[in-house]
This record gives structure tokens, C-alpha cells and sequence, in this order.
């Protein structure tokens, strides 16, 4: 059945409302695969907002375990650190061994002047024991020679 034009009264020619709604109603489905076409891109925009989601996800994880690694970097360092001072105070003692062994050799040195002191001493007490020996023999002969 054909749609018959309705003429208003200055004689043009108006569509039948039937065809007005049909031809709107093009559009209205138009619109409606528009909107389908939006909630896919939507959709779409999503899963990919989701993808986001878990490479931040997967990145918060990376960063705490670079904080992890650095917290034991630092933890090494201190250690390190301690080692070094643990090292220098023995290095110091090392020093002042040297130092007090540098004072032993010095009173060694000393000992060895006096002992040396004393050696030269008991050879003059050689020496005069000597003489008192030789003294004693010319007594000794003296005397044997009055008694002869």
C-alpha cells in the first residue's frame, strides 16, 4: 500500500506522518548502531584501562623489589663501613704494638750499653785483680827470699 501525500492548504504537499516516523526511525536505528559501535570502543577501552592496571600493577612490584635491593645494598654498606672502622682500630693497635716494640728495642739498647758498661767494668776489676796478683807474688817471693 502506497503512502498518499497530504496537501495543506497553500497546496504543497506534506509527507504522511507514518512516513515521517518511518524516515526518523532510520535514524533512531542509525543512532542506535552508533551507540552499539560506542559501547564496543568503550569495551575496548576497558580491557585495555585493565592492561593498564596490570602493568602498574606488575611495576609497583618491580619497585618494591629495587627497594628491597637497595635497602640490602645500604644494609652491605653499613656492614662495610663497620668493617672499615673494625680495620683501622686494628691497624692503630698494630701501630702502637710497633711503637712499644719500637721502645722495647730502645731499652734493649740500653741494656746492652750497660751491660757493656759492666763488661768494662769487670775487666778493670780483672785488671786490678791482676795487679793484686802480681802484688801478692812479690810478697810471696819476698817472704821466700828472707826465709832462704
Amino acid at each position: 500500500m502506497r503512502e498518499k501525500d497530504i496537501r495543506d492548504i497553500h497546496g504543497g504537499t506534506i509527507l504522511a506522518p507514518w512516513t515521517l516516523i518511518r524516515k526518523r526511525l532510520v535514524f533512531v536505528e542509525v543512532a542506535v548502531v552508533f551507540v552499539e559501535v560506542a559501547v564496543v570502543f568503550v569495551e575496548v577501552a576497558v580491557v585495555f584501562v585493565e592492561v593498564v592496571v596490570v602493568f602498574v600493577e606488575v611495576a609497583v612490584v618491580f619497585v618494591e623489589v629495587a627497594v628491597v635491593f637497595v635497602e640490602v645494598a645500604v644494609v652491605f654498606v653499613e656492614v662495610a663501613v663497620v668493617f672499615v672502622e673494625v680495620a683501622v682500630v686494628f691497624v692503630e693497635v698494630a701501630v702502637v704494638f710497633v711503637e712499644v716494640a719500637v721502645v722495647f728495642v730502645e731499652v734493649a739498647v740500653v741494656f746492652v750499653e750497660v751491660a757493656v758498661v759492666f763488661v768494662e767494668v769487670a775487666v778493670v776489676f780483672v785488671e786490678v785483680a791482676v795487679v793484686f796478683v802480681e802484688v801478692a807474688v812479690e810478697f810471696v817471693e819476698v817472704e821466700v827470699e828472707v826465709i832462704d
